[in-house]
């Protein structure tokens, strides 16, 4: 997406990255901003399960906040029945 287009439609990007979509904002072809974590594992991994989480939610047509918690109530079911 480049800087017109994220300036065009701030609140509509906003509410894509909420629910976990990845944006990189380029300027000329060349990338201005994207979210990085080089010296953070942990958040890196975060990253990746909101992606994850994101394209659930895609699938299924849910919210990210709906598919997250319909895998929680999967997990937890698992986990009971394994105790």
């Amino acid at each position: 997406m480049n800087v017109h287009e994220a300036k065009t439609y701030f609140s509509k990007l906003l509410g894509r990255v909420k629910e976990g979509e990845e944006v990189v904002i380029t300027k000329a072809g060349k990338k201005q901003a994207e979210e990085d974590f080089p010296n953070d594992p942990a958040l890196a991994q975060v990253h990746a399960a909101r992606k994850i989480l994101a394209r659930e939610a895609e699938l299924t047509g849910l919210s990210c906040l709906k598919t997250s918690k319909k895998l929680e109530k999967l997990v937890r079911q698992k986990t009971s029945r394994s105790i």
